[in-house]
C-alpha cells in the first residue's frame, strides 16, 4: 500500500512541531496580561458620606479612570475614557482577581457595574498594575494607587457594603 505523505509519520511530525509550537505561543502571548502600565497619571481618593468611596485617576488633568464602591445600591462602578464604548463585559484586573463587569449605557466614555468583593479590595493595596480589558479584546494597563490611597478605598469600601 502507497503512504499519503512521502515521508514517514515521525519525521512528518518533527516537522510540524516547530510551526504548530510557534503559532501556540503566538496565541498564549496574545492572550496574556503583560501590558506596561500608564505613567504619568495622579490618583487621588474622594469619600462621600451618602455616595460611598471612589478612587479617581487623572492623566493631564483630566479624568481618565474612576473606580467606585457605591453604597445604595451596594456596587463597584467603574467609569473610563480608556476604553471604547461598546458591547461586551468590562474585566478590571490586578494580578489574579478578576472583578467582571456589566457596561451600563448613557455615561461619556464607558461605564459598567460589578459586585464588591473583599477580594478586589485588597487587590488594590498590592502594588501591582490595573488592566482593564474586554472580555475578548485588547486593554489598558495603568499603574496602581499609592498604598495609603488603596488602603483608604478597601476601608471605604467595606464601610459602604456593610
Amino acid at each position: 500500500m502507497k503512504q499519503p505523505y512521502p515521508m514517514p509519520a515521525k519525521k512528518m511530525m518533527k516537522h510540524l512541531f516547530l510551526p504548530f509550537a510557534m503559532m501556540a505561543a503566538f496565541i498564549l502571548a496574545a492572550c496574556s496580561v503583560s501590558v506596561a502600565p500608564r505613567a504619568a497619571g495622579i490618583w487621588s481618593t474622594q469619600v462621600s458620606a451618602t455616595a460611598g468611596v471612589a478612587l479617581v485617576r487623572t492623566e493631564g488633568g483630566k479624568e481618565v479612570l474612576r473606580i467606585a464602591c457605591r453604597r445604595n445600591p451596594a456596587d463597584v462602578w467603574i467609569g473610563t475614557t480608556l476604553l471604547p464604548d461598546g458591547p461586551g463585559a468590562l474585566r478590571l484586573q490586578i494580578g489574579q482577581t478578576v472583578l467582571e463587569l456589566v457596561p451600563e449605557s448613557g455615561e461619556q466614555g464607558l461605564s459598567a457595574t460589578g459586585a464588591p468583593s473583599a477580594a478586589f479590595s485588597q487587590a488594590l493595596g498590592s502594588g501591582q498594575p490595573i488592566y482593564l480589558h474586554r472580555a475578548n479584546g485588547p486593554g489598558v494597563a495603568v499603574e496602581p494607587p499609592a498604598r495609603a490611597a488603596a488602603e483608604a478605598f478597601a476601608a471605604g469600601c467595606e464601610h459602604a457594603a456593610a
